[in-house]
């Protein structure tokens, strides 16, 4: 696994320079690295740092002097053999600034957090700039991988990895530059009592620098000067034209935009837009801007060639695109791009406008393609063509010219959709987000008529029976298909922030009613005449026993043809599921009528994950789930979920690593669950299967 690993980090972009790839390969510490410090109190062990530190002592560190960049990137492996606290936990010291103050990541407190924090050197008194809760960090054996990010010495973003992919915990910004320091030291240390002594280990660290972003050396301008003494105006101005060059309009041009990717067969449900290469030269797009709207992205360092196509999106989101094109993943790039239309443009690094564009209404899973004319809509069968020439506009321009007389007119009466009371219902509720997260309401169409949200309000209801301020969905012009959800929030990054988020084109972000932590009377209504589509009177009552802490849980209902009053038709999101499920079906999603066989299968290996996937089919929510993988002489392997709420369907996973973080050899196994619900139902299942 570290070998595939190392393998990968090879084909990170040319722009990224890693000058720390540390694997703990051995067979001392210092074989790659020549790391300094408290050397003897750690060891090799099976490809681990693992601590051997004296009881007397209360931490012990190594570290390793690095280079900075005003963009850097640390990733690293930790393994904390019980629950850590404030006294017992491990830091990585990544950053000093000018101030002497150093930057580093703690994880684990007393509160289950993984932090970035900050304290002038010297001193214990740190000051917290991002913190998050993490459930696996109350377990008594952690594994984690976690990221954190500079960008342009001023913004930092904290990551930890689930289920093979990066969240992000949270973010922070300076006002002012972090550091002009050439650079500064690299420390891992382990903070403990004598209870815990050798209970961490460290796996892999990797430091990056984005040379892209490096700042321009100001020591050539002053050489230029002493140089040509004789010619003192023209000289000075030549070399200041290369470092912002600018671009003839149209150089490098908008080319394609798939606004709403809903129900797209061929392609993955991403927003996209393309950029093309018109010229007979390469491209530098290291210092171009995307603006959507009035909103700045700056581009990734990436060559386009004469002729090529590079394709953006937003990052950790899934993406095709057709070969030769490139892709372009940003974390700027706008979470949801407008389904009605919006302008874009393109800025060079001098800041001159290269190309200006606006798409119309999109059309879901078809994208808008570039002419000479304009756009048109993608006439390729896959809804689009990211990456590669754009398909042929001519099967769109006819049927315009087929409608004849006004009869056009008299249809637009007829085709009003009206929408009826339980066709759209509530679906989804999260009152009680997490600090830095957003509430939000989910919608679900369970008729099977296609209907329009811009005619409905939302509004809470008074102890009286009146309603309060009611609150229009007027700016939400696309349709919801049956089937369909649209996930409201005031704020949408506060979603996306702390939840997986499958279809972006589902979420919509406007003002909405404060929903009460405790409980309140949500309406939907039809704004011309009041009339009542659906009401919820939720309570913090209905979340499952064992949610202990409501904050960030979601409240999902069970069967959405089930009452919307009823308390057992609605329970808390499975934990498996990061407690929300917003734009997409509920992980609590049931129908009391089903006869499918119900309960936990045995573990199955995945070719293309090198996941074991254990799939489950529950007749009811509520379910709390601990399992266990044991060898062929019944010793303990690995415990996979202790204590998980589980959703009414879906799949736990096994990564096939063993507790020290190993991976366990080929051979016959035993898997072992309990599934345990709060009305007294117990179900054991226990399944000999083979470790491949």
């Amino acid at each position: 696994m570290k070998q595939l690993l190392l393998i990968l980090l090879l084909f990170v972009p040319v722009c990224v320079c890693a000058q720390v790839r540390e694997s703990f390969d051995g067979p001392e510490i210092t074989s790659n690295y020549s790391w300094q410090g408290d050397l003897d109190q750690f060891a090799i062990v099976d490809g681990w740092l693992v601590s051997r530190a004296s009881p007397e002592e209360k931490s012990a560190s190594i570290e390793l002097p690095i280079d900075y960049a005003p963009s850097m990137t640390w990733e690293f492996e930790v393994r904390i053999a019980y629950k850590p606290s404030n006294f017992n936990h491990i830091r990585m010291y990544v950053y000093t600034d000018d101030t002497g103050m150093d930057y580093f990541v703690q994880v684990g407190n007393n509160d289950h957090e993984v932090m970035l924090r900050n304290a002038a050197s010297e001193e214990d008194s740190p000051q917290t700039l991002v913190k998050t809760g993490l459930g696996m960090l109350e377990e008594s054996d952690v594994f984690l991988r976690v990221k954190l990010s500079l960008e342009m010495r001023k913004t930092w973003f904290l990551y930890v990895e689930e289920a093979g992919k990066y969240r992000l915990l949270g973010s922070y910004e300076e006002e002012a530059p972090v550091s002009s320091s050439a650079g500064g030291s690299l420390r891992f240390e382990c903070r403990y009592s004598k209870t815990h002594v050798n209970d961490f280990a460290c796996n892999f660290i990797e430091v990056s620098m984005d040379k892209s972003a490096e700042e321009p050396d100001e020591e050539p301008e002053e050489e230029e000067e002493e140089e040509e003494p004789d010619v003192p105006e023209e000289p000075e101005e030549e070399p200041d034209v290369p470092d912002t060059p600018s671009f003839a309009s149209g150089s490098v041009r908008i080319n394609e935009v798939m606004a709403n990717p809903k129900g797209s067969v061929a392609f993955p449900e991403t927003e996209y837009v393309e950029l093309y290469n018109t010229t007979s030269g390469s491209v530098d797009l290291t210092g171009w801007s995307f603006v959507y709207g009035d909103k700045e992205t700056a581009l990734a360092a990436l060559r386009l060639e004469a002729g090529g196509y590079a394709v953006l999106y937003r990052s950790g989101r899934e993406i095709h695109v057709d070969s030769p094109g490139q892709a372009m993943p940003l974390e700027r790039f706008p979470s949801a791009l407008a389904n009605t239309g919006k302008e874009l443009a393109l800025l060079d690094p001098s800041l001159q406008t290269v190309d200006r564009v606006a798409y119309d209404e999109a059309e879901a899973g078809v994208s808008w393609e570039r002419s000479g004319d304009g756009f048109y809509l993608s006439t390729d069968p896959r809804g689009g063509t990211p990456g590669s020439a754009n398909s042929s506009p001519g099967a769109y321009e006819e049927p315009e010219e087929e409608p004849e007389p006004s009869e056009p007119d008299e249809p637009e009466e007829p085709v009003r959709t009206i929408v009826l009371p339980g066709e759209i219902i509530f679906n989804e509720l999260l009152p009680n987000p997490y600090p830095d997260g957003s509430e939000y309401i989910e919608l679900y169409n369970r008729s099977d008529r296609v209907l329009p949200l811009s005619g409905l309000s939302i509004a809470l209801r008074k102890t009286d029976g009146s309603l309060r301020t009611r609150y229009p969905l007027s700016s939400i012009s696309g349709t919801l298909e049956p089937g369909g959800f649209a996930l409201l929030s005031k704020d949408i990054e506060g979603v996306e922030r702390f939840y997986m988020i499958v279809n972006p084109s589902a979420l919509h972000e406007l003002k909405l009613p404060v929903l009460a932590n405790t409980s309140s009377t949500l309406v939907l209504l039809r704004s011309e005449d009041e009339v009542v589509i659906d009401e919820v009177c939720y309570s913090a009552e209905w979340h499952a026993a064992f949610v202990k802490e409501e904050k960030g849980v979601a409240l999902e209902r069970i069967d959405p043809d089930g009452a919307s009053r009823e308390a057992s038709n609605w329970t808390s999101a499975s934990s498996l599921e990061g407690y929300g499920t917003p734009g997409y079906r509920n992980s609590q999603f049931g129908k009391p009528a089903e006869e499918n066989p119900t309960g936990i299968e045995s573990p199955v290996y995945e070719e293309a994950t090198g996941d074991y996937a254990i799939s489950y089919r529950l007749e009811q929510a509520g379910y709390v789930c601990r399992a266990w993988i044991y060898d062929a002489s019944g010793r303990l392997v690995r415990e996979v979920v202790n204590h998980e709420s589980l959703g009414t369907n879906g799949v736990i996973r096994w990564n096939g690593l063993s507790g020290d973080g190993s991976k366990a050899r080929t051979g016959v196994y035993i898997f072992y669950a309990e599934l345990i619900h709060p009305n007294g139902t117990v179900k054991r299942r226990k399944e000999v299967f083979l470790v491949k």
